[in-house]
């Protein structure tokens, strides 16, 4: 298996990961809030479920495109492009929503999805080196 191969399946594999670890915790992480209403409780849950499945699911189509259309196909290329660029994108979106001394999980979850990103953006151009 080339490094490129290696690097876009690392990188699907810690985003299905990261996804699942994203999901356990959320009572904790709802509880952490505070005094919120149950409207505002739903919000949070929802949101958190949300980003968390879409990490899932980010993994699971690198994977999927990998193994199905093959590895040197432009397609999964293009994908293991944009799923990088995705990534990327939430990770400046979690380190721009600034909250006052965040729990660790907060703080590792946008170098977890910078590192992903960064994987599958090197593991779809190298694969034309």
């Amino acid at each position: 298996m080339s490094v490129a191969l290696n690097l876009m399946l690392g990188a699907g594999g810690l985003c299905i990961i990261w996804g699942i670890i994203h999901i356990i915790p959320i009572q904790s992480v709802i509880a952490s809030f505070g005094p919120i209403s149950q409207d505002n409780k739903g919000i949070l849950l929802m949101e958190w479920i949300s980003e968390g499945c879409s990490l899932i699911f980010i993994g699971i189509l690198v994977i999927a495109m990998v193994f199905s259309a093959g590895y040197y196909n432009p397609a999964t290329y293009l994908v293991g492009r944009l799923a990088g660029g995705m990534l990327l994108l939430l990770a400046a979106l979690s380190v721009l929503n600034r909250i006052r001394r965040p729990p660790l999980f907060m703080r590792l979850s946008p170098v977890i999805k910078v590192i992903a990103g960064v994987l599958l953006l090197a593991g779809s151009t190298l694969s034309f080196a």
